[in-house]
């Protein structure tokens, strides 16, 4: 059996399927992020709070329930009603929010002011990420994927309180950042992937599985990004320049 995490579910013509960060999958790197084929069956283990999903292809998955995709709450639950599952989705709200709650407070002991703690599988994808503020809150920033013309990149950021911006290239076990905004003092890497390499400024900086590596602010190679605006106001563009792209960039 194999193991989701991150996961939400999704529609497909035939049925439906699950998306999530995959582990003890030998046919995939340790937290590749994967789509299953269609799920044939779910069972619910509400004892272990878990379910299983079996795939049209004979493979068997458990997805915990604490780690459901917040964002993906509302595919998930469209996925259940359209195929009249009967789970209770609401458990899987409270037992993340209580993960949730846990890191935050093991975090307040953890980071200093003006940090980031980010768990990553390996250089695939980031799954989630905190900030404690200058006022030692631990608060949940978002995770996003870019897709690129020539390369995708990852982009941690909060543009409403503008608290941080980190951004990386991502490639075959290494990762580059391009984007670091002035307030930002270190990151705090949890990798529960592959290793894979920090490109630094001095040098290359391992982060090995299962371990916690933490980078600072001197480690981080500049590069300019193409990206009209990030949360400390590093503009790139003219104003002219800028204009052209806010239909993309709100």
């Amino acid at each position: 059996m194999y193991r989701l995490k991150n996961w939400h579910l999704e529609m497909t013509v035939n049925g439906f399927i699950a998306w999530g960060y995959c582990y003890d999958n030998p046919e995939y790197f340790k937290g590749d992020y994967i789509r299953t084929s269609d799920i044939v069956k779910l069972e619910a283990e509400d004892n272990k709070n878990e379910m299983r999903l079996f795939t049209a292809s004979g493979s068997c998955y458990i997805l915990g329930y604490a780690d459901i995709n917040g964002i993906g709450l509302e595919v998930t639950e469209q996925v259940l009603k359209s195929r009249d599952i009967a789970f209770d989705l609401h458990k899987c709200v409270a037992l993340r929010e209580d993960r949730v709650e846990g890191i935050k407070k093991k975090l307040l002991q953890v980071l200093k002011p003006n940090e980031l703690y980010v768990t990553m599988a390996g250089w695939i994808g980031i799954l989630e990420a905190y900030f404690k503020t200058e006022e030692n809150t631990i608060v949940p920033i978002s995770v996003k994927v870019h897709m690129g013309t020539f390369e995708d990149s990852i982009i941690v950021e909060d543009w409403s309180a503008g608290l941080c911006d980190w951004r990386i290239f991502s490639s075959l076990y290494s990762v580059k950042p391009y984007q670091w905004s002035r307030n930002l003092n270190a990151v705090h890497i949890e990798n529960i992937g592959e290793n894979f390499n920090f490109v630094g400024i001095h040098e290359n900086i391992l982060c090995e599985s299962e371990k916690i590596t933490v980078i600072e602010r001197g480690d981080f190679v500049a590069e300019q990004l193409f990206s009209p605006k990030t949360v400390d106001e590093n503009d790139l563009f003219s104003e002219e320049s800028e204009d052209l792209f806010k239909d993309f960039y709100p």
